[in-house]
């Protein structure tokens, strides 16, 4: 009999799978060091060590001591998924009801852990729609009711 083993990662977890996965994406490493995860994070290395080691328990990073970070495909599947949720959530909130890009990184931060894939998904329609499918006097239209609470 084999034994079913549920995934349980926590905000912390999955905050440091984004991480790595951001870094690898924006910078363009296909590997990452302990110490470039705690800056990003503003953490302490020590802390960053604990979690990859729990990661790598789990099958989701290959990590060895005083070596480089890498995630698993299954990892890398989780950490994609949660940094375009980020995006998406981040490009509503900055780009279309204009929260500055510092509470825009905040907020979506915290939003992109407690969605469900449905509405993740609609939301990232509806962006879409509004960026590709408004002409730009209904995009001024928004902009100025998001700004005035006026039609």
């Amino acid at each position: 009999m084999y034994k079913v083993v549920k995934l349980a990662l926590t905000r912390t977890m999955q905050e440091y799978l984004k991480t790595i996965y951001k870094l690898k994406i924006e910078q363009g490493k296909k590997v990452i060091r302990v110490k470039e995860i705690a800056s990003d994070l503003k953490v302490t290395m020590p802390s960053v060590t604990d979690a990859m080691k729990k990661l790598s328990k789990m099958g989701l990073v290959h990590y060895e001591k005083y070596g480089y970070i890498d995630l698993t495909k299954r990892g890398e599947r989780i950490a994609k998924e949660l940094y375009e949720r980020w995006k998406v959530l981040k490009h509503l909130l900055m780009g279309i009801l204009e929260i500055t890009e510092e509470i825009a990184e905040k907020d979506a931060c915290m939003m992109e852990h407690d969605l469900s894939p449905e509405t993740a998904s609609k939301i990232a329609l509806l962006t879409i729609f509004i960026d590709n499918c408004l002409d730009e006097e209904y995009k001024k239209k928004l902009k100025r009711f998001i700004n005035t609470g006026l039609c």
